[in-house]
């Protein structure tokens, strides 16, 4: 028999592709190390040390703020039962009470926000706030005992780190960037939730249930976890105007147009008024900043008012807003007016005739109001005080706060909202690395836009020269 041939071994050396794999963030606790501080805090439940140090844990609060005497910690009962405690939010509103005439309601009517945590460690949090103790001192002492931790020498458990555990982990809960700020009192002027959209109360309260149910597993008993906090309240837009508010006060325009302007007097009324509603429905169509306003001429429209191009501050280049058909019929109006005015010239000062004829041939600004001795080109105080200021008290900014909740309660994309509004530094360094949005995106957007200002039932008028 003949012997069996074996096949040659090939000695060239393997190749092997290697993967890539993200860092990992040497800030973030282990299981071990988190696990440790639990079983450690829940040692002595009546020690306010190891009380604050799980509430660092819990909420992301600092010591600062827990121990804060401005801070409102309260019970909360839970079928007729205390079972959680509440730490009031610096993101609850005062009362707001305008000056005006006619008081402008907003969408949401809830003005307190509370943080839950679990109560075993309430009544120690409460003795450690009438101690008046240091905060600064306090948080050396919990670092020297977390540092006694059996897990200290593979990994240093500091106060800072358990405040980020719960940034760290929340995309395990269902938990937004912008729902942890919520939870952990971040600044809510840097907050989206803080003025826009609808997040529901609920599923907050719920994600973190998850988050510190989480954190007991295998230490401590259920009991001690959060229990389930129902509720229809929901965060954001409290300073969001309602629609019944916008609808009241486009048809309080409306209603002070005259049949006719024959008069100087009667033109400047009409014109004031005609002007604040054009640069109103303009702005809820483009979401311009108002002080951008006063730099629209008219040549910045293109294919026939389908489209706004606009310089923002901050940008590199110039962008492309389209407008949607409502807001394209009102300012085809408002030219056809500034046409119209131009031409009577018969009775009209040179100053007023002279202003409105630049504006038609995109010579000055777009936008002018008529006074008493001379014409003064538009401004955000103009604007507000003149009309709305008299009768409505309203931010200047309303009507991006506005339309923004509008777009975001629709189902919008964040991050086209936010190319929509000319965010361009916050969305070139955070959703411009993940997303990209392109004119179609933006064009969706302005039919959202459409389709609510026509839900509003807002007569497009022109008044009659």
């Amino acid at each position: 028999m003949s012997a069996k041939k074996h096949k040659p071994i090939d000695l060239t050396p393997i190749h092997r592709k290697r993967k890539k794999l993200l860092t990992a963030n040497v800030s973030c606790l282990t299981r071990q190390s988190i696990n440790e501080t639990v079983t450690w805090c829940y040692e002595d439940i009546n020690d306010y040390f190891r009380a604050i140090t799980m509430l660092c844990l819990c909420t992301g609060w600092s010591v600062k703020k827990l121990l804060s005497s401005s801070t409102l910690v309260r019970p909360h009962k839970v079928n007729d039962v205390e079972s959680v405690g509440l730490l009031r939010s610096s993101w609850s509103f005062s009362e707001f009470s305008p000056n005006a005439t006619n008081q402008a309601t907003f969408e949401s009517v809830l003005r307190e926000f509370y943080i839950p945590f679990p109560f075993i460690f309430f009544h120690a949090l409460k003795r450690a706030r009438q101690l008046e103790l240091v905060p600064i001192d306090v948080e050396k002492l919990i670092n020297q005992n977390l540092a006694k931790l059996k897990n200290a020498a593979f990994q240093k458990v500091t106060i800072n780190r358990l405040q980020q555990h719960i940034l760290q982990t929340c995309h395990h809960f269902d938990l937004s960037s912008s729902d942890i700020d919520f939870i952990t009192d971040k600044d809510k002027a840097s907050s989206p939730h803080s003025h826009y959209g609808h997040r529901s109360l609920a599923i907050i309260y719920s994600g973190l249930k998850q988050y510190v149910d989480s954190l007991h597993i295998g230490v401590a008993s259920n009991d001690s976890c959060l229990p389930t906090i129902e509720t229809n309240n929901s965060l954001g837009g409290n300073r969001v105007v309602s629609d019944k508010t916008v609808k009241e006060l486009f048809n309080f325009l409306v209603n002070r147009r005259n049949s006719k302007a024959d008069s100087l007097e009667q033109i400047e009324v009409v014109h004031n008024n005609y002007t604040t509603f054009v640069i109103s429905i303009l702005q809820l169509c483009t979401l311009l900043r108002p002080t951008r306003m006063n730099s629209v001429l008219l040549n910045h429209f293109e294919f026939g008012f389908k489209s706004l191009v606009i310089e923002d501050k901050g940008a590199r280049s110039k962008r492309r807003i389209p407008i949607c058909a409502f807001g394209q019929q009102t300012l085809q109006n408002y030219v056809n007016y500034l046409n119209a005015v131009s031409k009577k010239c018969r009775f009209l000062p040179y100053e007023i005739s002279n202003k409105t004829d630049k504006a038609y041939k995109s010579l000055g600004p777009l936008f002018h109001y008529f006074g008493t001795t001379a014409i003064s080109a538009y401004t955000p105080t103009t604007h507000t005080g003149m009309i709305f200021g008299q009768y409505y008290d309203l931010p200047k900014n309303w009507s991006r706060h506005k339309v923004k909740t509008v777009l975001l309660d629709a189902g919008s994309p964040p991050a086209h909202v936010k190319r929509f509004m000319g965010h361009v530094e916050d969305f070139e360094f955070n959703e411009g690395k993940f997303h990209t949005t392109n004119y179609a995106d933006l064009v969706q957007i302005s039919i959202h836009i459409n389709d609510w200002l026509e839900s509003l039932g807002v007569e497009n008028w022109k008044p009659q020269i």
